[in-house]
């Protein structure tokens, strides 16, 4: 005994809610082209300083362990720096993602800028009160360019139209 089964029209309730799941909802993606010229330039600047941070940090770390000071290596200064890049990382994706989703944008700026501002007096007070500034080059380099960093991540915080 198979039965059939039973055909059951969609109520006008039914059928409207069906038709709203496709109506007119688009999820746009926030361009960089839309903001002013100083935003763009303060956006790919941070971008492009804190991957070359980290990318210079992994060629460092990974290639470069000969022309470290070695008493820096050994006082692990070097695995605090890791640890710093990789947190920087994740700032520089949720960064990214607050732009593009246009959900936080500000706030992740405001994040970042005071990751950096304790990043550098920390790496002054910790690092470079046992070794001088030309006793780590590399690292250095990105601690004295850093305010240049923190004016971009204002110039965000600044230029930013929230559209």
């Amino acid at each position: 005994m198979a039965t059939k089964p039973m055909k059951r029209k969609l109520d006008d309730e039914e059928y409207q809610a069906l038709l709203n799941v496709f109506n007119g909802q688009t999820s746009g993606f926030r361009k960089v082209a839309n903001q002013s010229l100083k935003f763009k330039v303060a956006f790919h600047f941070v971008n492009i300083y804190a991957v070359s941070m980290m990318l210079v940090y992994f060629i460092t770390a990974n290639f470069l362990l000969d022309h470290i000071n070695p008493e820096f290596v050994q006082h692990q200064y070097l695995d605090l720096l890791g640890k710093r890049a990789f947190v920087f990382f994740w700032l520089l994706g949720a960064f990214n993602m607050a732009f593009y989703f246009g959900i936080g944008f500000r706030f992740t700026v405001g994040v970042m800028l005071l990751y950096t501002i304790n990043a550098t007096f920390e790496q002054f007070f910790v690092i470079h009160s046992n070794f001088g500034i030309f006793e780590t080059p590399v690292f250095s380099a990105y601690a004295l360019s850093r305010p240049v960093f923190m004016l971009a991540l204002l110039g965000l915080l600044l230029f930013y139209k929230n559209e």
